[in-house]
């Protein structure tokens, strides 16, 4: 009993539980993650092309919630489209791709629809061709978050292999207006067949 006297009074766990947080609603609750909104910010700040960005934690970590305020916490320079990679609409290529359109489509106040079908290159190239036409002369970037992307691996990545792979890292390596960012539990180190470490070292 001494011993418990002497120590700090254990204070309340200011962390809330369970729904992500929102900047649309309990907004003094989410404290922060300044370091990590520096370090990401710097990353972005000071490369020549964009890179591939990784958040890894365990659950109940606030992932989801810092991707939530990752568009306030970054400033004007960011715009932010976020993609639940567990929801069943994005477990297939084409519709995943379909969402990101609509996303941008109302962000950017255009009206072009990204024409999808059977072969996953062909989707690929005019999803990419979207992105370089409707983002290279904007006064800021997108990223594009994918939470919960083992989903992604699970699903897209698995099914149509390399290709998936290939054709992103020579996206991101082409352009310096588009950010993929990929948040979950897993490392990439830990994503295999295809072995995402062989591409995003």
């Amino acid at each position: 009993k001494l011993e418990a006297k002497s120590l700090e009074p254990i204070t309340p766990n200011i962390y809330e539980t369970g729904n992500p947080l929102s900047p649309n609603y309990q907004n003094r609750l989410f404290k922060g993650r300044k370091e990590v909104v520096d370090r990401l910010s710097n990353i972005i700040y000071t490369s020549q092309q964009m890179p591939l960005l990784l958040i890894q934690g365990q659950r109940r970590v606030g992932k989801t919630s810092l991707i939530n305020y990752l568009e306030q916490l970054l400033g004007s320079g960011f715009k932010i489209v976020k993609l639940d990679m567990q929801s069943a609409t994005n477990k297939r290529f084409n519709s995943l791709v379909q969402n990101i359109n609509q996303e941008l489509n109302s962000m950017l106040g255009v009206d072009e629809t990204i024409e999808t079908n059977s072969d996953i290159l062909e989707s690929w190239i005019a999803f990419e061709s979207y992105l370089t036409k409707h983002t290279k002369k904007l006064n800021y970037k997108i990223i594009i978050a994918f939470d919960e992307y083992e989903a992604f691996h699970k699903h897209i990545v698995k099914k149509h292999g390399e290709n998936i792979l290939e054709s992103l890292r020579s996206f991101i390596q082409s352009q310096n207006q588009v950010i993929f960012l990929f948040a979950g539990m897993l490392r990439l180190s830990d994503l295999t067949a295809p072995n995402w470490d062989e591409y995003f070292p």
